[in-house]
C-alpha cells in the first residue's frame, strides 16, 4: 500500500511561539505540522515524517530548539531551515519565506514571552485569517518591519502585555505605513497578568537551570537564551 503523501511538512519544536507560527502558516498553505520536543531528537518524529512522504520539509527554529540531528535523519527529502537568533526573528523570517502566500493578511503582534497573549493571539488569528508575529517589549526588529512590508499586511494589531512600551511600539510599526490598533488591557487585567507572567517565568527559569546543571550543558547559545530570560523576568 502506497504511503500517504503531503507535499510539504513543517517540523517545529513545542516552543509556544514557533509552534504558533508553524500551525498558522501550515493552515494557510495546506502543509502538515510535525512537532518535536524542544531540544531533543526523537526517532518517532522522523518516522512520522517518513510516513507522510513529503517533497519538502521546512524546519522552523534554530538548532537549540530543533536539533541538527534531524537534518541528517531527514536526508531523504528537501530540507530548508528557517531560523533566526530569537523567536521574534524566526517568525519574521518565516513570514518573508512564505510571503507570496501570506499577502494582504492582518498581522497580530504580541510580546514573544507572554504565554497567555500568544494563546489568545493564535485563537484570534485563526478566526480572523491573520498571522501572529512577535515583538520585544520596547522594540520592533528590523526583520519584522521588512516582513510586514513584504507581505503587504492590511493592518497590524498589538495584543497588549503588561511590560510593553506601547508608544514606542506604535511609532515603530507606523514607520511601515500600516494601519495600527492596540487591543488594550484594563488596569486589573494588566496587574493580574503581570503577576502571572512573573510566576510562570520563575518556574520555567528554575526548570531550565535544573536541567542545564543535571545534564552539564555548556552550549553557549542555550546559556545566552537563559540569561535573556532572566533579563526579561527582571524587567
Amino acid at each position: 500500500m502506497a504511503a500517504a503523501q503531503s507535499s510539504s511538512v513543517i517540523l517545529v519544536s513545542d516552543n509556544e511561539a514557533d509552534s504558533t507560527v508553524a500551525n498558522l502558516i501550515a493552515s494557510y498553505l495546506g502543509f502538515e505540522v510535525v512537532t518535536t520536543p524542544w531540544g531533543e531528537f526523537n526517532q518517532s518524529v522522523v518516522d512520522q515524517i517518513k510516513a507522510l512522504n513529503p517533497e519538502n520539509v521546512y524546519i522552523l527554529g534554530g538548532e537549540v530548539a530543533v536539533v541538527g540531528e534531524y537534518e541528517n535523519a531527514l536526508n531523504f527529502t528537501n530540507i530548508t531551515r528557517i531560523a533566526g537568533e530569537t523567536r521574534e526573528i524566526t517568525a519574521a523570517k518565516a513570514m518573508k519565506h512564505f510571503k507570496h502566500k501570506l499577502k494582504g493578511k492582518k498581522i497580530i503582534a504580541v510580546y514573544g514571552y507572554d504565554s497567555d497573549a500568544i494563546k489568545k493571539a493564535f485563537e484570534r488569528a485563526k478566526k480572523e485569517n491573520a498571522i501572529v508575529v512577535f515583538i520585544r517589549p520596547d522594540d520592533v526588529p528590523e526583520e519584522l518591519k521588512e516582513a510586514i512590508n513584504e507581505t503587504n499586511a492590511t493592518e497590524v494589531e498589538l495584543e497588549e502585555s503588561p511590560n510593553i512600551v506601547k508608544i514606542k511600539i506604535e511609532i515603530e510599526i507606523k514607520e511601515t505605513g500600516k494601519k495600527f490598533k492596540i487591543k488594550e488591557l484594563n488596569e486589573s487585567e494588566r496587574e493580574e497578568k503581570a503577576w502571572k507572567q512573573i510566576e510562570e517565568a520563575q518556574e520555567e527559569i528554575s526548570e531550565a537551570e535544573n536541567k542545564i546543571n543535571e545534564l552539564n550543558i555548556t552550549n553557549e547559545e542555550l546559556l545566552a537564551l537563559l540569561n535573556n530570560s532572566k533579563e526579561h523576568l527582571q524587567r
